[in-house]
């Protein structure tokens, strides 16, 4: 008795509990015209006027960041640390931006140290102009995002320990 028990429990559940399955999509919706390719990945860089010339990829990633520098070397003030008070050394000023689908220059951001820093880099970059194409990934058009650093060297009488030392002097008068 036991045994029909057993097995009318084993070929009935399977029937009590069976649910109907249903077919689940899970792709994601396509969004690639909305999504920014990074130069490294991108499949065709955007073209900088004058590198429109040269052939395969790597030849016109190479002239893109080529004429970036150039222009940045030729636009950017140096000067402008002169009056900032800023110790003797080596500046790292980090750039980004996006060359957004129709070969225009957004989005800038910069991190340096002192806001007028920043303010000339992302003056500099806005300058930059507007490509000869924009970047192409999948065959269409894409935004691409770049990064760029701005280095340069500040000759002044402050060594990074004076400034320590002004700081914390700074800092007691303020008690």
């Amino acid at each position: 008795m036991n045994k029909i028990i057993l097995l009318y429990f084993m070929l009935l559940t399977p029937i009590v509990f069976a649910q109907e399955i249903e077919e689940v999509n899970y792709e994601l919706p396509r969004t690639e015209e909305n999504v920014d390719i990074p130069f490294a990945v991108v499949e065709t860089p955007p073209i900088y006027e004058g590198c429109q010339e040269l052939n395969g990829n790597t030849a016109k990633k190479n002239c893109f960041s080529q004429l970036i520098a150039k222009h940045v070397s030729k636009k950017f003030n140096v000067n402008i640390s002169d009056s900032l008070g800023l110790p003797s050394g080596r500046i790292k000023i980090n750039t980004m931006f996006k060359v957004n689908k129709k070969g225009e220059i957004v989005d800038v951001k910069a991190r340096a140290p002192h806001p007028k820093l920043e303010e000339e880099a992302i003056r500099v970059i806005q300058l930059i102009p507007k490509m000869y194409a924009p970047a192409m990934h999948m065959g269409r058009p894409t935004g691409t995002n770049y990064s760029f650093p701005i280095v340069f060297n500040v000759v002044g009488t402050m060594t990074p320990t004076d400034t320590i030392a002004n700081k914390k002097r700074i800092i007691k008068k303020e008690k």
